[in-house]
């Protein structure tokens, strides 16, 4: 685990950094950011490592792109496990724009971030903004399922 910090300094001086490719720089970031996603699963408590996957993330690839929404909902469920509820609602709602953008409406993942943000409505007293989302993420998931038969 520590080769990718010293990958990351190595990366960030800039004599380095103009030695690599376009296409090298942001397979570079994206591992990176891969990377920090991974410690975040691991220890699920710090914020401030998602927020530079995040950021890594959208730098490499665009802030529309579906790893960014996949960063925004791994620091939104975190946020909304610290009962910080205020902080995860907004970064749901990106993340679920940015998923129906980049997947279609229908995509697995949009299920996964409509559940997610629908738990976050119910804990913040919202069961009427839950319901329609948890029905949403329900038939997609049936779509995919009555697909996959």
């Amino acid at each position: 685990m520590g080769k990718i910090p010293n990958l990351w300094k190595w990366f960030t001086t800039s004599r380095n950094l103009k030695a690599l490719s376009a296409v090298g720089t942001i397979l570079v970031i994206v591992i990176v950011g891969l990377w920090v996603d991974y410690n975040y699963a691991q220890s699920q408590s710090d914020a401030a490592a998602l927020q530079r996957s995040l950021k890594i993330r959208e730098k490499a690839l665009g802030p529309e792109h579906h790893d960014v929404a996949a960063s925004l909902n791994n620091l939104a469920a975190l946020y909304r496990e610290q009962g910080h509820y205020a902080e995860a609602k907004p970064l749901w709602q990106r993340a679920l724009q940015i998923f129906e953008k980049a997947l279609g409406p229908y995509h697995p993942y949009v299920a996964t971030c409509l559940e997610n943000y629908a738990t976050l409505l119910r804990k913040m007293g919202g069961e009427g903004e839950a319901g329609p989302l948890e029905s949403r993420a329900k038939a997609i998931r049936a779509k995919h399922a009555q697909e996959n038969l």
